[in-house]
């Protein structure tokens, strides 16, 4: 086997292996012994057609199909005999014979580009940190009361706290009169996606009161462009939210009976929120931390690998969303453009991760296996094996060490998160007066 490696642009490489006759003729040899096996012709057995039949009828078609499956056998020997790093999919680009009988191919691959890491000093990140205080707990206890609450029937909608049944009638344009028909809809009155305007309009009604309203829709809603529509609303069914009343029976019975008291209940709460608080702290950091390395590093990234990852969202996102229309409807081509951009990033953070991983020699440890087998409650061996067969459990292991590592180089600032957001909606102002 003859090979020949030439540079192209960037780290596009081509490949190209010519085989002698004799080496292509085991190959044939198989293909043929596989056609036989398969073939039926009239006179003959299945798998008893003579191999000089099946050469005379098939034969070049045979080889022809053949030289498809020695390419591909054909690279990867050539890739493990020249100790090449093939980046994403190898691509055919001629297949021919030669004139002696043997067989000639040429195939363009990417390589993995080299990457200069930069100093992780040279990182520097804002950790928001927060507190959860009294009227963090209280507002969420309030929640979980509004989420245990009962509905009882009323005659009065008396204040937000109603759950009320309206049906909305269109309104002739030339008598004003409402249209027959109408559809109902449920509302909290007390909800924030409620509409302050109907909120009003329907406090101190009573069931068959009505009142004219008019709904604002935003472009693209019911149409291109921004519009109003006039209803002719009727109250067709009212009940009042009542909260359970927090006394330890209450308590009990929310908490599976781990919880007794208020106190206790409180307590439990402020940690749950602050768990929660810490959990999305620590994804908002990784996301820094993956922006400023692809910021500070420059590198020309495979583009087979980009659209492999593309392909690989695309599909994704059509298994989560199975009911997405836009998904349904969209094109190929139209996919591919919405999802290149996240696909090169995630490229670059990919190989920009790869190359610490491998300098720093970041692995999986003993600390490790038992961090995991603690959190889920099984035997750490358990973990072991898991993480040894399940390369998604032992990447995301991995990705773990990884971002442990890179907190304890790089620059981090704490910063309370409410300077923070004032900051945010500061911008938000001035670009909203530009």
């Amino acid at each position: 086997m003859n090979v020949n490696i030439s540079e192209q642009e960037g780290l596009k490489r081509e490949i190209e292996i010519t085989l002698s006759l004799e080496e292509l003729q085991p190959h044939f040899d198989k293909a043929f012994q596989a056609a036989q096996q398969e073939a039926q012709i009239e006179g003959f057995r299945k798998g008893k057609v003579p191999m000089n039949v099946i050469k005379a009828r098939f034969g070049k078609s045979i080889e022809r199909d053949a030289l498809g499956d020695i390419a591909d056998e054909s690279f990867r020997k050539a890739v493990e005999e020249n100790n090449l790093e093939v980046a994403g999919a190898p691509m055919l680009v001629e297949m021919k014979r030669t004139d002696d009988g043997g067989g000639f191919f040429k195939i363009a691959y990417e390589v993995y580009p080299t990457i200069t890491l930069r100093e992780y000093h040279e990182i520097e990140i804002e950790k928001p940190t927060r507190e959860i205080s009294d009227d963090d707990v209280e507002k969420e206890l309030e929640n979980i009361r509004l989420r245990t609450s009962k509905l009882e029937p009323a005659e009065q909608v008396t204040d937000t706290m109603h759950v009320v049944k309206l049906k909305f009638s269109d309104i002739d344009a030339s008598t004003g009169m409402p249209l027959l028909g109408g559809k109902e809809r449920e509302v909290f009155l007390e909800s924030e996606e409620t509409d302050a305007i109907l909120r009003n309009d329907v406090l101190n009604l009573k069931k068959g009161d009505s009142f004219r309203y008019t709904e604002e829709h935003a472009a693209g809603e019911h149409g291109d462009h921004a519009h109003t529509h006039d209803y002719h609303v009727t109250v067709t069914d009212i009940q009042k939210v009542v909260k359970s009343e927090l006394n330890q029976e209450y308590i009990q019975q929310i908490s599976s009976g781990v919880l007794n008291t208020e106190e206790e209940l409180r307590a439990d709460i402020k940690r749950s929120l602050q768990q929660y608080w810490d959990r999305e702290v620590s994804e908002a950091l990784r996301d820094q931390v993956i922006t400023k390395f692809i910021q500070l590093h420059e590198f020309d990234i495979p583009e087979s690998l980009v659209v492999l990852t593309a392909q690989d969202m695309i599909e994704d996102a059509k298994k989560r969303h199975p009911d997405d229309q836009y998904l349904k409807r969209a094109k190929n081509e139209e996919l591919f453009n919405m999802f290149m951009a996240p696909a090169e990033q995630s490229v670059r953070w990919q190989l920009i991760a790869s190359e610490i991983v491998a300098k720093e020699e970041i692995t999986i440890g003993e600390e490790d296996l038992d961090k995991v087998a603690s959190q889920i409650g099984i035997e750490k061996e358990q973990v072991r094996v898991a993480v040894e067969k399940n390369p998604q459990l032992r990447n995301r292991m991995t990705n773990d060490r990884l971002f442990d590592f890179l907190m304890s180089r790089i620059v981090v600032t704490e910063r309370p998160y409410d300077d923070m957001l004032d900051e945010i909606e500061v911008v938000d102002d001035n670009e909203d007066n530009q």
